[in-house]
């Protein structure tokens, strides 16, 4: 008990050091711009809020940002044949997304604690590989649609 309370103590006292040292970054770059402020907003798509009023208490609060689409430009022929690609992509994901379903309803696999937790997770890069194949569809359906406009 006394070791997990030393090492508590030793967390916040670290915790509060750091939150000294940004204040301390925050006043000695004072008129330097954002990234002065906070090296890693210049990495990550993120913007830093602040309430003006307020003094700052050490802690970043961040937003996304909605990212500028780069518009690639494809020959309505590379178009198609993305966009074809693209939508047999989904297809065959979402029939292994299917097909596992399946799996995991079987009441033998659901038994097994260790084979169910690695098809739940299995399930979910799944899922997520549908929706980011989803969203380029999505934005390369949104190219054509401005291809045909322009012409």
């Amino acid at each position: 008990y006394l070791e997990e309370k030393a090492k508590r103590k030793q967390a916040e006292e670290a915790g509060a050091a750091v939150k000294e040292r940004q204040s301390e970054a925050a006043t000695e770059n004072a008129g330097k711009g954002k990234d002065a402020y906070f090296p890693e907003a210049a990495v990550s798509a993120a913007t830093v809020i602040r309430d003006a009023g307020k003094p700052w208490d050490g802690k970043v609060k961040k937003q996304e940002v909605i990212k500028k689409k780069t518009v690639h430009r494809h020959s309505p022929a590379q178009l198609q044949d993305l966009i074809e690609k693209v939508e047999l992509r989904i297809r065959e994901q979402e029939a292994m997304l299917g097909w596992l379903d399946k799996q995991i309803s079987i009441p033998e696999n659901q038994l097994d604690l260790e084979k169910s937790r690695a098809m739940a997770a299995e399930r979910e890069e799944y899922v997520k590989t549908i929706d980011s194949l989803v969203q380029k569809w999505e934005e390369l359906l949104e190219e054509q649609d401005a291809l045909e406009a322009e012409e």
